[in-house]
């Protein structure tokens, strides 16, 4: 009964090891990550639904798509340097969503078990973070990186997936994610204002 006992001691010390390494180089992964992001993105720290009230004698927009976007929420981001990011023309059932959160109210019975969409991505992954990272400049949207965490049979390959900002903001928060901007973005939206800046003075002193 005592062969196999050396043989079982030998696998377990093994096992040992390799986990031990992939803490390791998992950890120092993390750090050189976290160092690289702190250059990369800034971190949100304020989530803030805006939602469009009153009414006004003229239309918003004489362009119907502008005229739509216009009458649906905003969601603007406060960065950790102060900066803003506002995202426009957000659905109102997600904008509603993130405003349950940030506020800690009660968004359905207690009664009441079911799952949502984005209860059920925290349910069945975990989500490292969430970063506005990039702009589809044809549509004028913005895009998220959603992260993923890694595990132990992923081979340390990283899972992004890329989604509507509004979305990941929300499954960010209801996974306890953090979210971050790009600070690339942030760079091409202040050359973007520079450039409309430009344009009202030439219009102004023409």
């Amino acid at each position: 009964m005592k062969i196999g006992y050396p043989t079982r001691k030998i696998k377990n010390n093994i096992a040992d090891e390799v986990l031990h390494n992939y803490s390791q180089s998992y950890w120092e992964s993390e750090l050189s990550e976290r160092k690289a992001t702190a250059k990369r993105y800034i971190k949100v720290k304020t989530v803030i639904p805006l939602f469009p009230v009153g009414y006004t004698r003229a239309p918003l927009s004489l362009i119907p798509e502008l005229r739509e976007q216009l009458s649906r929420p905003i969601i603007e981001l406060r960065l950790e340097d102060n900066r803003t990011l506002r995202l426009m023309g957000i659905p109102v059932e997600v904008a509603m969503e993130i405003w349950f959160i940030t506020n800690n109210k009660q968004q359905k019975p207690t009664k009441d078990f079911r799952l949502s969409v984005t209860d059920l991505i925290c349910e069945l992954v975990k989500v490292k973070r969430v970063i506005i990272s990039d702009i589809i400049p044809e549509l004028g949207v913005y895009v998220a990186d959603v992260e993923l965490e890694e595990s132990p049979s992923s081979n340390n390959e990283k899972k992004v997936f890329r989604m509507i900002p509004s979305h990941a903001i929300l499954v960010a928060l209801k996974c306890g994610a953090e979210i971050y901007v790009s600070e690339k973005l942030l760079k091409l939206e202040r050359e973007e204002e520079e450039e409309k800046e430009g344009l009202e003075e030439d219009i102004t002193y023409w």
